[in-house]
């Protein structure tokens, strides 16, 4: 996060984050980094990664490091100037666990499927998913050796799962 605020384009970020995950001992990166600024912060698995910052925007990271086989998968949306603004602000706020009432994963992810750009990507990968200007897509998936552990439908006690915020 303190790297954004001097970093001219979304490669420098990245750059610091992978810098990182090797000089505290991880092997490498999970799966590739998605560092995103402004609008390409809406869109689900961007991995160019070379836009200009958008001082004003919100900055996304999705990003994990490998250690010992394992991987953390850790979504972040935050301020790319270091200073929500009121309407950034009551959006972020609105996350679960904030002010807003507890929701569950699984009522999360019906949630973002009811948009229909994100059911179009579901029946086609070839569009580019995007999702309407300040809306949550809460995203959520099981974790553990691998960062989408495949299981059974549904979530039990002692389950894994990522809880990703975009915005």
């Amino acid at each position: 996060m303190k790297r954004t605020l001097t970093a001219a384009s979304e490669n420098e970020v990245q750059a610091t984050i992978e810098y990182t995950f090797r000089n505290m001992g991880a092997c490498c990166w999970g799966y590739p980094s998605i560092v995103a600024s402004g609008p390409n912060a809406t869109t689900l698995h961007y991995e160019r990664n070379d836009a200009p910052i958008a001082r004003n925007g919100l900055m996304l990271t999705n990003v994990g490091a490998e250690v010992d086989g394992y991987t953390a998968d850790v979504t972040r949306t935050y301020p790319a100037n270091g200073k929500f603004s009121d309407d950034q602000r009551a959006i972020y706020s609105a996350e679960p666990g904030h002010d807003a009432p507890r929701h569950s994963l699984e009522a999360d992810e019906r949630q973002s499927r009811r948009s229909p750009r994100t059911r179009a990507a579901q029946t086609r990968p070839d569009l580019e998913e995007r999702s309407a200007p300040g809306a949550l897509v809460p995203i959520s998936h099981h974790i553990g050796l691998d960062v989408h552990d495949v299981t059974e439908p549904g979530f039990a006690e002692g389950m894994v799962v990522t809880k990703e915020p975009g915005i």
